[in-house]
């Protein structure tokens, strides 16, 4: 006979209790999960985004959940800027080959391939042959400072293999320029990998920092741009935890014309594959892209 025992509590044991049990077991595993990671990594976490990332930490597969968090986050933030702007897409349109109306998109690169919305909520790689293709989608609307926080939800990482790796950036701080000259401060995510670093003029400067990751989809990142401790001063968070904190010295721009958010996918060739054979490796599918002005304090 079952016996009442740390996992199955008394009101588990008939079946007026079934649901009581659900309940409690859900939320048992929920704060055990989160409080286990606040014991070990509380020096990292961040008032106001642990507390909003608070149900990644639970339940980092929760993808509608996330995508709700996220929008309330920017919008949050936003708010508490005078003349503060939050713009954000779920990709809830019809599948399409691009980001439609309120984005400006430009390319590089010899190869086909689109990255649009799948037509069920998220923005996908479309591959088209084997050769390299890179899209940058700019935000048409730009925000109001240069503190700024480009978030994203994740529904899958960029693929790799042996020899080729894809990519997708998280773009702050940009102007107005096509991607052939764009100048911008990117957080680069890989497959299991977040990078810090800019473009200038159109060249991708190599990162200042990397770090190592256990990407899961549906996490959530946030890129904040610009801190009380330095208008330089970069932190990338996921899941409600600094991974990255970095302060740049190679003078990255900011100011008046640099104010656009924006994302850049970067598709791959196979190159272990033989050339008549080789297809595009895909970079990131995300479910959610925002960005929003902020306190330089809040992080």
């Amino acid at each position: 006979m079952t016996q009442p025992n740390e996992y199955t509590p008394p009101e588990g044991l008939n079946n007026s209790g079934l649901a009581a049990f659900a309940v409690k077991t859900q939320f048992d595993w929920a704060t055990q999960q989160r409080n286990s990671l606040l014991a070990r990594f509380a020096s990292a976490q961040l008032g106001f985004f642990g507390l909003f990332d608070a149900v990644a930490v639970a339940q980092k597969s929760a993808n509608f959940a996330n995508i709700t968090n996220t929008i309330t986050k920017a919008t949050t933030l936003a708010a508490a800027v005078t003349s503060g702007v939050a713009v954000t897409d779920a990709f809830n349109g019809t599948a399409a080959n691009d980001l439609g109306a309120s984005w400006t998109r430009t390319s590089t690169g010899s190869g086909s391939g689109f990255w649009g919305p799948n037509g069920i909520g998220a923005a996908v790689w479309k591959p088209s042959g084997g050769v390299t293709r890179q899209h940058y989608d700019r935000h048409s609307t730009p925000l109001f400072t240069d503190f700024q926080a480009v978030m994203t939800v994740v529904s899958a990482y960029p693929k790799s293999n042996s020899r080729s790796q894809s990519y997708t950036y998280l773009v702050g701080r940009a102007n107005s320029n096509a991607l052939s000259s764009a100048t911008f401060v990117y957080l680069r995510i890989g497959i299991n990998s977040l990078a810090l670093g800019k473009c200038v003029a159109g060249t991708f400067a190599a990162p200042w920092v990397e770090q190592s990751t256990t990407n899961v989809p549906g996490d959530q990142i946030s890129f904040l741009l610009g801190t009380n401790s330095s208008q330089r001063n970069f932190i990338v968070v996921q899941n409600g935890f600094a991974v990255i904190n970095h302060t740049d010295t190679t003078s990255s721009n900011f100011g008046a014309s640099y104010r656009y958010a924006g994302v850049v996918n970067a598709a791959a060739a196979d190159v272990t594959a033989l050339a008549s054979r080789r297809t595009q490796i895909a970079p990131a599918s995300l479910d959610l892209f925002a960005a929003a002005d902020r306190q330089s304090s809040t992080t």
